[in-house]
């Protein structure tokens, strides 16, 4: 029989081979560490994807100040993009944009899936990415020009922890529909448990409240992903009945460019002022 001491141990290591599993699975980042998926490590690994986004959005967001010293915000906003993009080897935006393709071309739910299993980039695909970018851009570089460079870096980073957070509830809130078993997030699509839900929102809860040190707006974030994770639901369900691993990186990408997208909008609308 296992000591107290021994069983806490030994669920503190499983945790830290569950939140490595994440690092290696969601990242490019070199992790000294064989990722097998025993014990269901990588389907519980999804409970770290807004620390995830802390991570990938710390390097862009610090991409972001240091260039904004000696380059315009528009310069800074592209590196930022771009360290985003090369610690994460644009995981979320390949399912974006087979999301787009698939959902652009497909008449069938078969065919839709195809399109999306498809490595190559069709027109809405193209476009998808391109208007995707775009966007991303123009609010980085309008957050950074009606506040400051620290308040754009801010926005970067609530925008990777918390768009990561959508996926999460949508994979709690659906079902995974590819059939195959070659799916590379196969593991992952499984489900999530209500533990793993609770710790990702808890974590995404503590990252806004430690960057804008409002109680309110900690509460009302996820609840406010929650909604927007229940949004791509019902879109995804429209189109083939549930969610893939494609489905779930567009999910992200939406969560991405909402966070922005309400960090431009909400000062205007309330009449408020940066700091």
């Amino acid at each position: 029989m296992s000591s107290p001491v021994v069983t806490q141990t030994r669920k503190r290591f499983h945790e830290l081979r569950v939140f490595l599993s994440a690092v290696m699975f969601y990242t490019r980042i070199p992790v000294k560490y064989e990722l097998v998926d025993e014990d269901g490590l990588l389907q519980k690994a999804t409970r770290y994807l807004p620390l995830i986004g802390l991570m990938v959005g710390a390097v862009s967001a610090l991409g972001f100040y240091l260039v904004s010293f000696v380059a315009p915000a528009g310069i800074a906003a592209v590196v930022a993009m771009t360290l985003a993009v090369l610690m994460t080897g644009a995981f979320h935006e390949d399912g974006f944009v087979d999301t787009c393709d698939g959902f652009g071309g497909g008449w069938t739910v078969e065919q839709t899936l195809s399109i999306m299993k498809d490595s190559r980039i069709g027109t809405y695909g193209g476009i998808g990415l391109f208007l995707s970018l775009l966007l991303r851009f123009l609010l980085i570089a309008e957050i950074a020009h009606a506040g400051t460079a620290m308040t754009a870096a801010t926005a970067i980073v609530l925008s990777h922890s918390l768009g990561r957070l959508v996926p999460v509830y949508v994979i709690a809130a659906s079902s995974y529909v590819r059939l195959d078993e070659t799916s590379k997030v196969k593991p992952v699509a499984k489900g999530v448990s209500v533990v793993s839900v609770g710790i990702a929102t808890i974590v995404a809860a503590a990252i806004v409240f430690g960057l804008t040190g409002l109680w309110t707006v900690a509460f009302a974030a996820p609840a406010a992903a929650l909604v927007l994770a229940l949004m791509c639901r019902v879109w995804f369900h429209r189109h083939i009945g549930g969610y893939t691993g494609d489905t779930l990186g567009a999910a992200e990408q939406i969560g991405e460019l909402a966070v922005l997208a309400v960090l431009v909008v909400l000062p205007q609308v309330l009449h408020l002022t940066w700091l």
